[in-house]
C-alpha cells in the first residue's frame, strides 16, 4: 500500500479488550493483541499515505446477536423480544446499533475524508463503555 500511494487498514475488534467481562479468556486478549498490531502499524506506517485504525463495536444487530437473543431468552425463559429489550435497556442510548450505523464509520475511515486519522480505536457501542 505504501508504495501505492494509498491505502487503508480499518480492523474490527471488541469493545470487550477494554471491559471485564466472565468467559472472553482467550477471546479478550487475543482481541488486544489485534488493537496493539494496529497500533504499531499505524505508527511505522504514519510517514506514509497508509491510516490504520481500529473499530470496536459494542452489540450491532446481527445474526450473531439475534441468535444470542434466541439463546439468552431460551436460558431465561423469557420471549426473544424481552431479551432484546433487555439488551437494550444495559445500553446508555437505549437500543441496540445497527449495521448502517456501523458501516457509516467503516466507510468513513476508508473514505479520504480520514485521511488524518490513523492509530484509532473507534467505539461504536452506544456508550456501553462509559470512558472517554
Amino acid at each position: 500500500m505504501p508504495d501505492a500511494g494509498a491505502g487503508r487498514v480499518v480492523n474490527i475488534s471488541m469493545n470487550h479488550t477494554t471491559m471485564n467481562r466472565r468467559g472472553f479468556v482467550p477471546y479478550g486478549p487475543s482481541r488486544a493483541g489485534a488493537e496493539a498490531l494496529s497500533r504499531i502499524m499505524a505508527a511505522d506506517l504514519a510517514d506514509t499515505p497508509v491510516r490504520v485504525n481500529t473499530l470496536l463495536p459494542g452489540v450491532i444487530e446481527t445474526d450473531r446477536t439475534v441468535n444470542l437473543s434466541r439463546l439468552g431468552a431460551e436460558r431465561q425463559k423469557i420471549s426473544i423480544e424481552e431479551a432484546v429489550r433487555r439488551t437494550a435497556q444495559s445500553i446508555p442510548v437505549g437500543r441496540i446499533g445497527t449495521a448502517a450505523e456501523f458501516g457509516a464509520v467503516a466507510a468513513f475511515l476508508a473514505s479520504p475524508l480520514a485521511a488524518y486519522v490513523t492509530g484509532s480505536l473507534i467505539r461504536i457501542d452506544g456508550g456501553s463503555l462509559r470512558s472517554v
